[in-house]
């Protein structure tokens, strides 16, 4: 077995773990071919992704963890592919575990870029790149200050915000500038696992008319709360 699929097996079981300490019944899918590493009882599909502690660019001190959301495919003999994907497609959550911190990330794959194909989250938030205010780089780039430019308006370099090689900032998806901090609000929000389980409860009780379930599911966020 490769060091990849140990790192990725490892967590699917933490996750697992943490499900049922928090009074989910997860469930092994026979095969996964369809993105689908977990389900629960109430039928949330979860992909999980691990990484260990990275101390490499683009991250700084402390290093980081990146997660590599691309799917391997075999198009015949020996040869295999990576391919964007849109989780979204897929499940409604992708779970990132942090292996040397032991951190979890829960993300509703609606919150997530579709082809976004990596997720870098720092090992410490108190970098410089939390300071860094992207709605700031944003204006900046609508008004048409090149890459350099707008590093030097900010008082880092280009490297610094998360731009690689050449690439040019206006060429880049607002929603990939600083992501690695974009993601710090889903950190141990485990309660969205239950939040999304209530909601699908209410909707299917508003389609019955059932006004039964709709006061179960809102108790049930309350004990989760």
């Amino acid at each position: 077995m490769s060091h990849a699929i140990r790192i990725g097996q490892a967590g699917v079981h933490a996750v697992i773990a943490q499900l049922i300490l928090r009074g989910h019944t997860p469930l092994i899918p026979a095969f996964d071919d369809r993105g689908v590493d977990l389900m629960t009882s109430d039928g949330i599909r979860i992909q999980v992704k691990s990484s260990t502690l990275r101390h490499c660019a683009p991250f700084e001190e402390g290093g980081g963890y990146g997660f590599n959301l691309r799917k391997r495919t075999w198009t015949g003999g020996d040869r295999c592919v990576s391919l964007k994907r849109n989780l979204s497609n897929e499940c409604e959550f992708l779970i990132l575990w942090g292996i040397d911190q032991n951190r979890f990330w829960i993300i509703p794959t609606a919150d997530k870029p579709g082809d976004l194909s990596t997720i870098r989250i720092s090992s410490n938030a108190n970098t410089r790149y939390s300071q860094v205010d992207f709605g700031r780089v944003q204006h900046l780039r609508d008004c048409g200050l090149s890459s350099a430019a707008i590093a030097k308006e900010m008082g880092m370099t280009v490297h610094q915000l998360r731009l690689r090689g050449n690439a040019s900032l206006n060429s880049m998806d607002p929603e990939r500038l600083g992501g690695q901090f974009k993601y710090a609000k889903y950190e141990d929000a485990w309660h969205l696992l239950s939040e999304h389980i209530a909601l699908k409860k209410i909707e299917a009780s508003s389609f019955s008319g059932s006004a039964t379930a709709d006061v179960e599911a809102m108790a049930a966020l309350e004990r989760e709360e």
